[in-house]
């Protein structure tokens, strides 16, 4: 019932609002129409929250940032439609964080894994205690977020592709999908994923549809923002427009 009452409220809401104009007739320079569209694509996706229950498939509520108040958000995240969240690790010690969350929040659940600006810190037996935190609770549901950043390198390239086989190699072997992080990165994640046999998500995908196409032909997913509703983000709703939906979720990434 709170949930209905929920959706009642933000369809009323919703329908208070002045609806974005039709793109079609609208005229100024070209910044003023990508507003409008930028403002109906959030209509559109507002709307759709409103009719469907979502689920938040990659958000970092473990994040220090969310601490006081997240009881809150929790409660927007609710009366917003999202009703199942998936919290992300970012290192081990962050995971720890994430499962003690899912243990506590029945609409929770996590991840864990080491992320490639984490990787340099990755020392013998990381592994162990990986497999170990992931076997521990039946709602740690991936291994991540894992993969490559080649845009801040943070960690030598090297480290960061031997730490992200080896988390492949460990999802593969608990039969877990992974959460994957590229940027700047697509051909070597690629060929890391393909070659290991794990399942992935590649989370906050911006990339061209060309370079994702042989995941998704091997049954991987893609992951989108709300990056996709900026007014230069031509090539990543190229990707959506292409990708199955039975391929495709969505995410707030949040708190970024």
């Amino acid at each position: 019932r709170d949930q209905r009452d929920a959706r009642a409220r933000a369809r009323a809401d919703l329908e208070i609002r002045p609806r974005p104009p039709e793109h079609e007739g609208v005229e100024g320079d070209d910044g003023e129409e990508d507003q409008v569209e930028h403002g109906r694509i959030l209509h559109i996706i507002a709307f759709t929250a409103i009719l469907i229950p979502m689920i938040d498939s990659h958000c970092h509520l473990a994040d220090a940032q969310f601490a006081p108040d997240l009881e809150e958000v929790l409660r927007r995240m609710r009366d917003a439609g999202v009703e199942r969240a998936v919290v992300i690790a970012d290192t081990l010690a962050d995971g720890e964080k994430c499962l003690a969350l899912a243990a506590r929040y029945e609409q929770l659940f996590c991840t864990i894994g080491v992320h490639p600006h984490a990787a340099k810190e990755w020392k013998p037996g990381d592994g162990e205690r990986l497999r170990a935190l992931l076997r521990s609770s039946p709602k740690a549901k991936a291994v991540g977020e894992i993969g490559l950043d080649y845009h801040y390198d943070r960690s030598p390239r090297d480290v960061q592709r031997a730490v992200f086989a080896e988390q492949l190699a460990i999802a593969k072997e608990l039969g877990l999908p992974a959460v994957v992080h590229c940027r700047e990165a697509v051909a070597d994640v690629r060929d890391l994923v393909l070659a290991s046999a794990a399942r992935i998500v590649l989370h906050c995908c911006t990339e061209r549809w060309e370079d994702v196409e042989p995941l998704v032909a091997a049954g991987h997913l893609l992951s989108f923002t709300g990056i996709a509703t900026y007014p230069k983000s031509e090539e990543v709703r190229r990707t959506i427009e292409r990708c199955p939906l039975s391929s495709l979720l969505i995410e707030t990434d949040a708190p970024y």
